[in-house]
């Protein structure tokens, strides 16, 4: 009986870290990002993934980005393969979310990147994620190992 409750929790403990995504794709520019956003596939249970290649000298200007109303769940995970936050790719933008469902079924993972607001080195203010007043009903954002 030990044995097999031990076992049990030994999968119970793995079983989240080992998420497969149902589409992963990798990018290196603005245009091959934005692609990869439009593809999510905005299916509840859905895990997509997007790698960001690159080190700290890449830079990704997204500007404002939009995000589709008609999202009914699944989760986006956006990384790096760079585990040091000194050398992580860079993201700047502005990510906007619209009207969503009431149900929370939708969410976000950043990990692994240098995430600024799209203005970049220019001094002004802004957020990086924002619904302007919109019904946003997401089940989380997590911005995981990132430097803001």
């Amino acid at each position: 009986m030990k044995k097999i409750t031990l076992i049990a929790l030994a999968v119970f403990l793995i079983l989240p870290l080992s998420v497969k995504a149902d589409w992963v794709k990798e990018v290196t520019n603005k245009a091959e990002f934005t692609s990869a956003l439009n593809a999510f596939e905005n299916t509840p249970g859905c895990v997509d993934k997007i790698i960001v290649k690159g080190d700290e000298s890449t830079l990704i200007n997204l500007g404002n980005y939009t995000m589709a109303s008609d999202i009914v769940g699944g989760k986006l995970i956006v990384t790096s393969e760079q585990t040091d936050i000194n050398k992580v790719p860079q993201i700047q933008f502005g990510f906007n979310f619209t009207n969503t469902t009431d149900e929370p079924k939708f969410s976000m993972e950043w990990s692994n990147l240098g995430l600024q607001y799209r203005s970049g080195a220019t001094a002004s203010s802004g957020q990086i994620f924002y619904s302007n007043i919109k019904k946003c009903a997401f089940d989380s954002i997590i911005i995981r190992n990132c430097d803001i």
